[in-house]
């Protein structure tokens, strides 16, 4: 399968490769099966990651993800979700530069907010930016992950957990990833996601790894 994958992506422009990808991983994690996820990481040598649908603290590195679903769930009451206009972030404990807010975007989504500290390790700061288009921009396979969760997590209206591997310009072996839905006053479902992240692990990135990606990102 990671071969077939592998020369499939190689016989087609990206952008085609990205979209196949994400039909056959959305349609897979739906039913349960992370194979497809797992096969494009594969493609990077790395290793599959990893969704928690509705996770308990249990899921989650000790602090302040555990802190932040605590908070959503006292904030959301009796409701399925909270509403985004209850949300103060100062009350979340997880500082702004660590957060993310994202917004559908007619099949996609939009960074609306992207944190300053995940913009560092990043190499570039995809504020304006769809997840679609972070993935042709790094060619790398964390974006898939972000998509198809996202994707149904805005049809399920539900907090989704996610473990995956980080490019190799980064700083930090792994991220962890929160995934918080809020709905409107006028319906259940979600209009916004805000995405608490926690780096997992660090490493030393050679300065002609840093240099190669800040070209890459351009």
């Amino acid at each position: 399968m990671e071969q077939e994958n592998g020369s499939r992506a190689d016989e087609v422009p990206y952008a085609q490769a990205y979209d196949e990808a994400f039909a056959r991983a959305r349609t897979a994690l739906a039913a349960g099966d992370a194979g497809p996820l797992a096969d494009w990481f594969a493609r990077d040598g790395a290793p599959p990651p990893r969704v928690t649908w509705d996770p308990g603290p249990e899921h989650l590195p000790e602090g302040t993800l555990r802190g932040a679903l605590a908070h959503w769930k006292a904030l959301r009451g009796t409701n399925a979700m909270p509403d985004w206009r209850d949300l103060h972030a100062e009350e979340l404990g997880v500082d702004m530069v660590n957060l993310a807010v994202v917004d559908p975007a007619d099949g996609d989504f939009r960074f609306a907010l992207y944190g300053s500290a995940i913009a560092r390790k990043a190499q570039h700061d995809y504020r304006g930016e769809t997840v679609r288009e972070m993935a042709l921009r790094t060619r790398t396979p964390g974006p898939l992950l972000y998509h198809v969760v996202y994707s149904l997590a805005l049809e399920r209206g539900v907090v989704a957990a996610t473990w995956s591997a980080a490019p190799v310009w980064q700083p930090i072996v792994a991220w962890h990833r929160l995934v918080l839905p809020f709905a409107s006053t006028q319906g259940p479902a979600p209009v916004r996601f805000l995405v608490a992240m926690r780096p997992d692990g660090e490493r030393s990135v050679s300065a002609d790894v840093s240099r190669a990606a800040q070209l890459r990102l351009q």
